[in-house]
């Protein structure tokens, strides 16, 4: 499966970067080059591009200039200009390396130089596109906590109608309860006085 054949190549590359830090130049190219294979199988340019730098960096480390330009060209072929512009500034950058080591340091120099405006747009971007992103999830989590408040307060508004209805109608049957006991206490107190004239005249 292709998912499987690049978790593979993954795992490849991130042993061949370990490889690559602790100096193990052969190891490292030999992960590496086993990764380029597979994402080209694979057809993950973005992958692809960044395996080649990172063997660019194997040869310029060795000081192989033959391969570093390969992989450099590798590189190139594999970057989308428009969409893939911070890569393509990293790839200039290693071009600038390979032609110091080739002893063109007035051309790496040159090369460097032509990023640095391309550097500035892009970082500029990037701070531009972070600030709308922290400004829209700051509204958003604004949204949510106004929301909560309302959900909080319509709740507390509910429960407020509930207890209300619930003395109300406790207070219209405690009302009702005293209408019947009072109607029940003079009917009472009729018959009582009923009662006690019925006596007065058979007693008389």
């Amino acid at each position: 499966a292709v998912n499987d054949l690049q978790g593979f190549a993954y795992a490849l590359k991130e042993l061949g970067g370990l490889e690559l830090t602790e100096g193990n130049w052969q190891n490292a190219e030999a992960l590496l080059t086993e990764a380029l294979t597979l994402f080209r199988q694979s057809s993950n340019q973005y992958m692809l591009l960044d395996t080649a730098l990172t063997l660019g960096k194997v040869a310029i480390a060795r000081a192989d200039i033959e391969n570093a330009q390969r992989y450099i060209d590798l590189a190139y072929l594999s970057v989308e200009p428009e969409s893939m512009q911070i890569q393509k500034l990293h790839i200039d950058e290693q071009r600038a390396r390979l032609l110091s080591l080739q002893g063109q340091h007035q051309a790496a120099f040159e090369l460097l130089y032509r990023t640095i405006p391309v550097k500035r747009k892009l970082y500029s971007q990037q701070s531009t596109q972070q600030l709308h992103s922290l400004r829209t999830r700051y509204e958003i989590r604004a949204k949510e906590r106004e929301n909560k408040l309302l959900e909080q307060e319509n709740t507390i508004q509910r429960v407020d109608l509930k207890e209300s209805q619930t003395k109300y109608w406790q207070l219209m049957l405690l009302f009702a309860s005293s209408l019947v006991i009072s109607g029940l206490l003079i009917l009472l107190v009729y018959r009582t006085k009923q009662n006690r004239k019925s006596l007065e005249r058979l007693a008389n």
